[in-house]
C-alpha cells in the first residue's frame, strides 16, 4: 500500500533512512531492508504493511540547501575516505558504521561520479584538478557526512595503512577541515531555523 508522510514529520534517523531508499542505485538489499525497518519503527502506518510504499511530501531540499565549497584537495580527501570506507565495509571490517558509505558517495557524486581513477594512490590528493560546490541540506546530507567523518577520524590511524605517514597525515588534516566546515554550516543552520 502507498503511504504518504510529510518530510518535516520525519526524525533525523528516518530522514537518513528515506535518503537511502529514495533513488540511490548503489544500495544493497540489506541496506534497503534496514532503511525500511527504521521507517516501520517510526511510522505506525508502515508497521503492519508487508509491502509498503512511501511517498514523502514537501521534501524542501532545494529551499533549505546550503553551499559547501570544497577545494580540489578537500574533494580528493572525501573521495579517498568514501572509497576506503566502502572497501572496508564490503570486506566486513566496518560493521559499526553509522550510515552506509554509498549514501555519502551519492552526495559527493554531485562533483563527479565514481570510479575515481587513482583514488587509492597518495598522489590522488594532489591529482584532482578542480573542487566545487556541494549543495547540502544541513539535517540530512551534512549529518551523513559528519557521521562518516567522525567514524573515520575516530580511527584515523587505520586509514589507508599502505600510504606513507606524511600522506596519511595530510589526508587526516584535510578531512578535519571538511568536518570543521560542515560543523560551521550546521551551527549557522541551527541559529537561522527555529527548532
Amino acid at each position: 500500500m502507498e503511504h504518504q508522510v510529510a518530510y518535516s514529520e520525519l526524525s533525523d534517523k528516518a530522514r537518513l533512512a528515506w535518503e537511502t531508499l529514495s533513488g540511490l542505485p548503489l544500495t544493497t538489499l540489506d541496506q534497503q531492508r534496514h532503511a525500511w525497518d527504521v521507517l516501520r519503527a517510526e511510522l505506525e502506518c508502515l508497521a503492519d504493511d508487508p509491502q509498503p510504499g512511501l511517498h514523502v511530501l514537501s521534501y524542501e531540499e532545494q529551499a533549505n540547501s546550503y553551499e559547501l565549497y570544497l577545494s580540489s584537495q578537500e574533494l580528493a580527501a572525501l573521495r579517498v575516505m568514501i572509497a576506503w570506507l566502502k572497501a572496508n565495509d564490503r570486506a566486513g571490517r566496518m560493521r559499526d558504521l553509522p550510515i552506509y558509505p554509498d549514501v555519502a558517495e551519492a552526495i559527493v557524486s554531485q562533483l563527479g561520479d565514481m570510479p575515481w581513477p587513482g583514488v587509492w594512490e597518495p598522489s590522488y590528493l594532489s591529482d584532482v584538478e578542480n573542487g566545487g560546490v556541494l549543495w547540502l541540506h544541513p539535517r540530512t546530507h551534512a549529518t551523513i557526512l559528519i557521521q562518516l567523518l567522525d567514524a573515520t577520524l575516530e580511527d584515523a590511524n587505520l586509514l589507508c595503512p599502505g600510504w606513507p605517514q606524511a600522506a596519511r597525515q595530510r589526508l587526516v588534516l584535510l578531512l578535519r577541515d571538511v568536518r570543521c566546515w560542515l560543523h560551521a554550516m550546521m551551527t549557522a543552520y541551527d541559529h537561522e531555523v527555529p527548532s
